[in-house]
C-alpha cells in the first residue's frame, strides 16, 4: 500500500494485477463493521489498479468446475488488458 501498510488477500496474481477473495457471509457481511472493512479493502485494491473478484465458499462448493472456468476466463481477460 502507498502508506506502507499491507492487506492480506486470498489469492494474488501480481503480474495480472488480479486478486481473488473468498468471502463468506459469516465473516464478511454478518455485521456492519465487517462489511465496511471488506468494502474498504476492495476499494483500496481497486484504487491501486487491481481487479478484485469475490466468491462465497458455498458457490464454489456447489459447482467447482464452473468456478474454475470463470476464474480462468477472468485471468485470461486480465492478461489481455494488462499485457
Amino acid at each position: 500500500m502507498p502508506d506502507g501498510g499491507y492487506v492480506v488477500v486470498d489469492a494474488l496474481w501480481e503480474e495480472l494485477r488480479a486478486v481473488l477473495e473468498i468471502d463468506s457471509r459469516e465473516h464478511h457481511f454478518e455485521n456492519p463493521e465487517d462489511e465496511d472493512a471488506t468494502e474498504d479493502k476492495h476499494l483500496a485494491l481497486e484504487s491501486l489498479g487491481y481487479s478484485v473478484a469475490h466468491y462465497p465458499p458455498a458457490r464454489i462448493k456447489r459447482n467447482p468446475r464452473a468456478f474454475q472456468a470463470a476464474i480462468e476466463r477472468w485471468l485470461a481477460a486480465r492478461a489481455r488488458h494488462v499485457g
